[in-house]
């Protein structure tokens, strides 16, 4: 009998919720100070009023099919946060369409004539 033979392969099998890590970043980033402070290093900013912050991320429940992970404006400036755990090569036409659909609720909203 040779040495593999007889022998039992015990492969483990992982499987990774990835719901769970995209809700992990959303929680964290889901308050306006916290927020505030990656904005800041992200930006090299020092801003100090987290009450300018005014989130605006897409919902799947208004927008089916699509949901992004933090959205908010800040100072007249729309700013886009995603958590990407893997390469993901769609990411530009995403944010693009991210973008898109909240400027386009942004324009609604505020009954801006474009």
């Amino acid at each position: 009998m040779g040495k593999n033979k007889g022998k039992r392969s015990h492969t483990k099998h992982v499987f990774v919720q990835k719901k769970y890590r995209d809700a992990l970043f959303r929680r964290i980033f889901n308050e306006k100070p916290v927020l505030l402070e990656l904005y800041n290093a992200l930006n090299q900013t020092d801003y100090d009023d987290a009450d300018e912050l005014i989130f605006y991320t897409i919902d799947d429940v208004i927008y089916l099919g699509y949901k992004n992970d933090v959205s908010f404006i800040v100072r007249g400036t729309l700013n886009l946060y995603e958590h990407q755990s893997t390469l993901n090569p769609n990411m530009p036409i995403r944010g693009l369409i991210y973008f898109g659909k909240q400027y386009e609720s942004y324009i609604k909203q505020n009954n801006l004539n474009i």
